[in-house]
C-alpha cells in the first residue's frame, strides 16, 4: 500500500473516532439521559446522521453508532437497550453486506444478458455486422454500461414508495414489542426521511445498444434477490420486538 493511500485510511479512521466519540458523549449527557420529544429527536438525527457520515467514509462503519449505543447502555445498567442496539449494529452490518453481494449478482446477471444479445444478434447478421456489434459492446462495456444500469435498478428498487412506507412502518412496530410503540415508529421514520433526502438519483447515460439488456438481467436479479432483505428486516424486527416485549424480565 502506498504512503497516500495509508494516510488517506488513517484519516478516514481520525473522522469515525472523533464521529463516535461526539455521539457517545451525547448520550452520557445529563441532558439526553433525561429525553423529552425534542431531545430525544436531536439524539436520533445526530445518531442518523452520524451513520451517514460513518458510511461515506468506510462502507458499513455507520454500525459503529449502534454499537457506541450499545456500550453506553450497557454501562447504564439498560440491558434492554444494550441489546436492542447490539441487533440493531449487526443488521445494518447484514443490510451492507447483503447490497454488496446483491451488486455483484445484479453485474454478473446483466453481463450475461449483454453478451446474450450480442449473441442472438450475430446469428442474423453477416460476419462484418457481427464484428461492428462486437465492437460496439465491448465499447459500452468499457464506458460502464453495467455499473451504470445496476445503481438505475438499485435506485429504483430501494427507493420509499408508499408501498415499502408500509410495510417499515409495520416492521417497526413489531420492533417495539409493544412499549413506546410511537417512538419506535417516530425514530425509523426520522430515518427514513433523512437518508431518503440525501440519496442522490444516478445519473442516467444513454447507451445505443446494451442498455436495455443490461436493466433487464439486473431488474431480474434484484427480483431474485429482495426476499433476502426482507428476510434480514422481519428477522431483526421479531428478535428487537421479542427483547422490547419481555424488557421487564431482562432488567430484573
Amino acid at each position: 500500500m502506498s504512503e497516500a493511500g495509508l494516510l488517506l485510511i488513517l484519516k478516514k479512521l481520525n473522522y469515525i473516532h472523533f464521529i463516535v466519540i461526539f455521539y457517545f458523549q451525547l448520550l452520557t449527557s445529563v441532558i439526553v439521559r433525561k429525553m423529552d420529544w425534542a431531545k430525544w429527536g436531536a439524539a436520533q438525527v445526530a445518531k442518523i446522521g452520524g451513520k451517514m457520515a460513518l458510511n461515506a467514509l468506510i462502507p458499513g462503519s455507520g454500525s459503529v453508532m449502534e454499537f457506541a449505543e450499545a456500550v453506553n447502555c450497557y454501562r447504564n445498567g439498560d440491558a434492554c437497550g444494550c441489546a436492542i442496539s447490539t441487533v440493531s449494529g449487526f443488521a445494518d452490518l447484514c443490510s451492507f453486506g447483503l447490497a454488496g453481494a446483491t451488486k455483484q449478482a445484479m453485474t454478473e446477471s446483466a453481463k450475461k444478458s449483454v453478451v446474450q444479445l450480442a449473441k442472438e444478434s450475430a446469428k442474423t447478421g453477416s460476419k462484418e455486422a457481427s464484428k461492428k456489434l462486437g465492437q460496439q459492446v465491448g465499447k459500452e462495456l468499457a464506458k460502464g454500461v453495467l455499473f451504470s444500469s445496476v445503481e438505475e435498478v438499485w435506485y429504483k428498487g430501494t427507493k420509499m414508495t408508499v408501498e415499502n412506507f408500509v410495510k417499515q412502518t409495520g416492521l417497526s412496530a413489531i420492533s417495539s414489542g409493544g412499549h413506546e410503540v410511537v417512538k419506535t415508529i417516530v425514530g425509523d421514520w426520522l430515518e427514513i426521511v433523512i437518508t431518503e433526502s440525501v440519496k442522490g438519483k444516478p445519473l442516467v447515460i444513454v447507451y445505443e445498444l446494451t442498455k436495455e439488456a443490461a436493466i433487464k438481467g439486473a431488474e431480474e436479479e434484484f427480483k431474485r434477490q429482495s426476499y433476502k432483505f426482507l428476510a434480514k428486516d422481519v428477522t431483526a424486527s421479531v428478535v428487537k420486538g421479542g427483547i422490547r416485549f419481555n424488557q421487564s424480565d431482562i432488567r430484573k
